[in-house]
């Protein structure tokens, strides 16, 4: 069930074991982490995503925020137009999300993955924001076979995850077991080379892929209209490999 595509040779740490992340184990540290909004992705830049979606989705688009968590990305979404929908894997993240958006006009409803399947629903997009780090093999493969699925013919698949993360850089251990695991939970580490040919190889036509800072979008956006000058400097300043967000836009085919 564990995957981590890093070795600990690298970084002379050969005498800690790494954890094991177990379905019980990723339940409870995540548990715990939504008791702490300000530390999700979605909580701190969610409504700087929207540029991105409303350039390649159609404003009538259904769609399905697949892995929503607390749904903080629902707020914008929802907010930008668009009818939504969440896909959760937890039951108590599915309760606060029913509870909070219950009476939200454009929200789809919040549902489990047997539930989706059930009721044959499909989408025009699904987001996968920061989640694919956190996948080992099984629950990679299961997670491109079930958005295959649920999205409609030529449907639009968003991805974001930290671009070409040094994983040794966030180990920490546990005091109790002498075992090193990520402060994230994260497994694996993405570029833009290893997301794209792994998207490719799942069937999927790449649309655009990039690296950047959704930060630096959010905070400057007032002052960068049509902002691609000051994009093109601030991409220049800093090293590609550098930018810290990894996303890719690509479609399910026809």
């Amino acid at each position: 069930m564990f995957y981590c595509n890093f070795k600990l040779s690298n970084y002379g740490a050969m005498e800690y074991p790494l954890m094991e992340w177990t379905d019980e184990r990723v339940k409870r540290f995540w548990d715990y982490e939504s008791n702490f909004p300000g530390n999700y992705f979605t909580f701190q830049v969610g409504q700087n995503l929207l540029p991105l979606i409303k350039k390649y989705a159609g404003r009538n688009s259904l769609v399905l925020d697949y892995g929503s968590g607390p749904g903080f990305l629902l707020k914008h979404l929802t907010g930008g137009g668009f009818r939504t929908a969440a896909l959760e894997f937890s039951g108590d993240s599915l309760e606060k999300i029913r509870a909070q958006f219950g009476n939200c006009e454009n929200f789809a409803g919040a549902f489990s993955m047997e539930e989706i399947t059930d009721k044959g629903l499909s989408f025009d997009v699904v987001t996968l924001i920061e989640v694919i780090e956190h996948l080992d093999d099984h629950y990679l493969t299961l997670t491109m076979d079930n958005i295959r699925k649920l999205l409609k013919p030529g449907g639009l698949l968003l991805i974001t995850t930290p671009n070409n993360e040094d994983l040794s850089k966030t180990l920490i251990i546990c005091p109790e077991s002498g075992r090193l695991f990520h402060r994230w939970q994260h497994v694996r580490s993405w570029n833009k080379d290893s997301l794209v040919t792994f998207l490719k190889e799942q069937g999927f036509l790449i649309l655009k892929a990039g690296v950047t800072d959704f930060n630096f979008e959010g905070r400057y956006s007032a002052f960068l209209k049509p902002g691609a000058y000051m994009k093109f400097i601030y991409r220049k300043l800093f090293k590609e490999g550098s930018l810290p967000h990894l996303f890719c836009l690509c479609t399910a085919g026809k």
